[in-house]
């Protein structure tokens, strides 16, 4: 017992130690050095690190945080004192990595981009996130038999990220500007989906060596903001098949190295009401055989004589019988299917599938309502 109230006294010391260290601060800012590359990285933002708390409440979080972490000590302490007084009971700690998925768009071998699926380590810095989103668009990034592969020249460094307000600004080093020029194009659709990808991003810009770049070596311009509205896997064509018509974000199945992948595709279709009615108007649309793609099937389960519902965030999409899974659910792959084109076109809309009016569960969701497109894994590979 004696072991077990010097423990409290030196619990109860090292809590209010940790408390008078939490004193509000002027600005929320925090400098993270690079552990992997020369330079640092630099945040301006709002949204930080989990463990950083920065707030006029920070009393309430920081009991939030610590808490637990007391439960776990305490736990732990009480298992080891019962051991050394000969208890039968015994306490097992396991430490486990923590492993998470992310996205990250690469080119395929016939210059198409092509989101991916990654599993790596748990960050709990979005420096380090950022990092890792950087790192694998580099050239000697290679997946599916070299099928699929990075873009950024592999002597690529990032001098500096500064995150204000949403908008990331980049500042490479020039080796950047030596991309092929076969991939610059559809490189930057590539760079600027990848990193709008990671929660908190809306839009980047690119220096080189400090100074604000507006074209490459071949003459193919970069805006000086990259967001949503650069594209992806856009095809240019003529003004007149513009005319009367909507760019939504399509899903097409390609098949590399045997394997069917999704590939998004900004397309022009007839403009509707709104733009669930022009997603519906562009699953007519024959996608293009010369670049090896093809229609997904999901989106044929679709009933389109039937205009799709909104109301506020929830839109009801109306399907035919062949969206049963059985008798009470609905298909998982239809469900993803529409809620990613959502996103891809910028809709923050949640999907609920009904059939006669009547609205299903989806199989294998437990609930809908905090079901995250983020969280949706697809086209995955292994790194």
């Amino acid at each position: 017992m004696k072991k077990f109230n010097t423990f409290l006294t030196n619990l109860k010391t090292k809590t209010v130690n940790f408390f008078k260290k939490l004193k509000p601060k002027e600005k929320e800012k925090t400098e993270v050095n690079k552990t992997k590359q020369e330079g640092y990285v630099k945040f301006k933002t709002n949204r930080f690190p989990r463990l950083f708390i920065h707030t006029k409440h920070r009393l309430v979080k920081g009991l939030l945080i610590t808490m637990p972490i007391i439960i776990a000590v305490l736990g732990i302490t009480f298992g080891i004192l019962a051991s050394q007084s000969n208890s039968p009971y015994t306490v097992e700690v396991e430490l486990i990595e923590e492993e998470s998925n992310y996205r990250v768009y690469l080119l395929s071998n016939d210059n198409l981009v092509v989101p991916v699926s990654l599993k790596g380590e748990e960050r709990l810095n979005k420096a380090e996130v950022l990092l890792d989103v950087f790192n694998n668009l580099k050239d000697d990034k290679t997946y599916e038999n070299n099928q699929i592969k990075g873009f950024i020249p592999k002597d690529t460094k990032v001098r500096e990220m500064e995150l204000i307000d949403g908008h990331l600004m980049l500042d490479l080093t020039e080796e950047f500007m030596q991309i092929e020029p076969n991939n610059t194009f559809r490189g930057i659709e590539a760079l600027t989906q990848s990193f709008l990808s990671v929660e908190g991003v809306d839009s980047l810009s690119i220096r080189i060596d400090g100074c604000l770049v507006d074209k490459f070596a071949n003459g193919v311009r970069l805006p000086l903001v990259l967001d949503h509205s650069i594209g992806i896997n856009r095809f240019m064509g003529s003004l007149g098949d513009q005319i009367g018509t909507e760019e939504v974000v399509m899903l097409y199945n390609k098949t590399i190295n045997n394997q069917k992948f999704y590939v998004p595709v900004s397309v022009n279709a007839k403009k509707g009401d709104n733009k669930v009615e022009t997603i519906y108007n562009a699953i007519d649309l024959n996608p293009s055989i010369v670049r090896g793609l093809s229609k997904v099937k999901e989106y044929e389960m679709i009933n389109k004589n039937n205009k799709p519902v909104t109301q506020d965030n929830l839109v009801a999409i109306e399907v035919n019988q062949s969206a049963l899974i059985d008798e009470v659910t609905m298909s998982k792959d239809l469900y993803d299917l529409l809620s990613l084109t959502f996103a891809y076109t910028d809709l923050n809309y949640r999907v609920s599938l009904t059939l006669d009016g009547e609205s299903y569960a989806v199989d294998g969701i437990i609930d809908e309502d905090t079901y995250e497109v983020s969280s949706i894994i697809y086209n995955e590979v292994e790194l």
